[in-house]
């Protein structure tokens, strides 16, 4: 094998045409494929390079990784084995020092891509049919396993022959261009590639196709000499609007909790307790967004068989998963410095929320029921947070009010998964069924109704009279706190709750109507405007 491989890379560098015999580097066609076997005449390449001449076509050799498919398979299928089972990537990480074949044979007996989940260049997908209606022969030619070549081609139904990695040969760079010289001879072929990767192919090639934006045009002339005819850079990936999407902004809102405790203490305005509690949010929302990205890399599957859901940076293959790993290490990194310069404690709490957000990722929110519970303790830990950077202790009654209300928002963030037409993409591998939807929701809505209750206990209680200056203005917030908690469980039971209950409520007028009014009624408590008493409007209680 390796003697063949050094005659092939030589005869590639002098430009010489291959006798016509069948390479070991020749690698298996798919049962369509109409390749002859030797003994059915002519050796394979001499067969192709007769038709062409024939014809007038070069066969067309595409690449897979990066090039027709958006994303990268083998970091893809590095990922789902090392979470299906680490030992075996380790094993296979020991093998690729002496043989990079043999990882990507091992990796993939442990996990493979679903050629139907693939996110495809469609611009490049669609030229690939046209050539294949004039009738020219198309190749997918891949350094993935031969194992993911030949689903890619089953799925898409367009290649004549697919060859990958197998056998000790790593078909990419010098291996791959051998591959093809050896099959087609010297510039016998045209070749679709998108990286520095693909130069070392291309010089061999009769016409260069790109695709993506990381080389230039101008750098596969100089480099490899070979004359781009066609190029294709739609859709453009990676950019700072696909990894701010990803990192979901929207949801730092949530961390807006750390400043609840200096709030409800109304210290919210002295500068340093308000710069205390400002460090806590970044820190939160750095380690919260590295929790997302590693969340859509554990559902991407999932993810792309979801009617909305496919369309984010990940499953769209916008942003590769490896550079998501990275990404994630990153912002978690930060967090957990900026929160240990700021406090010890406040390092140990966001600690404890990294971790409790691993296990609700990777285990607990396939479980029914227990998954909220986590998600209401994960917004717990952030008034926690608060607490802890502020310097403000934290009563049992904004403790036992935020923990009800946490459970119902979780509760009525599943149930408006399970109504809708959506309902059974929403809820697969979530450990609910579409029927669930009535009994969470009479959860939840007691839940919630009982943190109506418990604050207005609190108005009345020492600790309130203590704190405020005029609780009764607390008293108007109830009512209208019951209304907005009401109307966001109708909108989830009709199904108007799209995801998440924070986007909900982002986009509802109403809602913000009632935050601003609840605010105002907080601020009067904590100290009437001058000349307005609330003995004036005391009713007794």
């Amino acid at each position: 094998m390796k003697r063949a491989m050094k005659r092939a890379m030589k005869r590639a560098r002098h430009h010489e045409t291959p006798p016509p015999e069948r390479s070991p580097l020749t690698l298996t066609a798919l049962p369509a494929a109409v390749a002859a076997r030797p003994e059915d005449g002519p050796a394979p390449g001499a067969q192709t390079q007769a038709v062409s001449a024939a014809e007038g076509a070069r066969p067309l050799c595409v690449d897979l990784d990066g090039t027709l498919a958006l994303q990268d398979t083998l970091h893809e299928v590095f990922w789902k084995a090392l979470l299906r089972a680490p030992l075996g990537v380790v094993d296979a990480l020991a093998a690729a020092l002496t043989d990079r074949a043999e990882m990507k044979t091992r990796l993939a007996a442990i996990a493979a891509p679903e050629p139907a989940l693939i996110a495809w260049r469609p611009a490049l997908l669609e030229a690939l049919r046209a050539e294949k209606a004039k009738g020219r022969r198309l190749v997918l030619a891949t350094g993935a396993h031969q194992s993911v070549a030949e689903a890619v081609a089953a799925e898409l139904d367009l290649f004549d022959e697919a060859i990958g990695s197998r056998d000790g040969v790593n078909l990419t760079g010098r291996n791959k261009a051998a591959a093809l010289v050896e099959r087609f001879g010297v510039k016998g072929f045209d070749y679709v590639g998108d990286s520095a990767k693909d130069l070392e192919v291309w010089p061999d090639a009769a016409e260069a196709w790109l695709a993506g934006d990381a080389i230039s045009p101008g750098r596969v002339v100089e480099v490899a000499g070979a004359p781009v005819t066609r190029r294709f850079t739609e859709p453009r990936s990676g950019d700072l609007s696909d990894w701010l999407k990803a990192m979901r902004l929207y949801q730092w809102v949530k961390n807006g909790l750390v400043f609840i405790p200096a709030l409800a203490a109304g210290a919210l305005l002295d500068p340093g307790v308000f710069a205390a509690a400002a460090v806590a949010f970044l820190c939160f929302s750095l380690v919260a967004s590295a929790g997302y990205l590693i969340n859509d890399l554990v559902d991407l599957d999932s993810d792309r068989r979801h009617p909305r859901k496919r369309e984010r940076p990940f499953a769209a293959g916008r942003i590769g998963v490896m550079s998501g790993a990275a990404g994630a290490v990153g912002l978690i990194a930060a967090g957990l410095i900026g929160a240990a310069l700021l406090s010890g404690t406040l390092f140990i709490v966001l600690a404890l929320y990294l971790g409790a957000s691993f296990l609700y990722s990777f285990s607990l929110k396939r479980v029914a029921v227990f998954d909220v519970f986590t998600l209401a303790g994960l917004y717990c830990l952030r008034l926690f947070a608060g607490g802890v950077a502020t310097d403000i202790e934290l009563s049992v009654w904004l403790l036992s009010f935020s923990g009800f209300l946490f459970l119902s928002l979780g509760c009525l963030k599943r149930v408006g998964e399970m109504v809708g037409a959506d309902a059974e993409a929403k809820t697969r591998g979530r450990g609910y069924q579409a029927g669930d939807a009535a009994p969470m929701a009479a959860l939840g809505l007691s839940i919630g109704v009982a943190s109506v209750i418990i604050f207005t206990l609190y108005i009345n209680s020492p600790q309130a009279q203590a704190v405020y200056e005029a609780p009764g203005y607390l008293w108007g917030v109830a009512p209208f706190f019951l209304l907005w908690l009401s109307r966001l469980w109708l909108m989830a039971w009709r199904g108007k709750v799209r995801d998440d209950p924070i986007l909900t409520v982002l986009r509802d007028p109403a809602s913000w109507l009632l935050l601003l009014f609840g605010l105002t009624l907080l601020r009067f408590a904590h100290g009437p405007p001058e000349g307005l008493s609330w003995s004036d409007f005391n009713l007794g209680f």
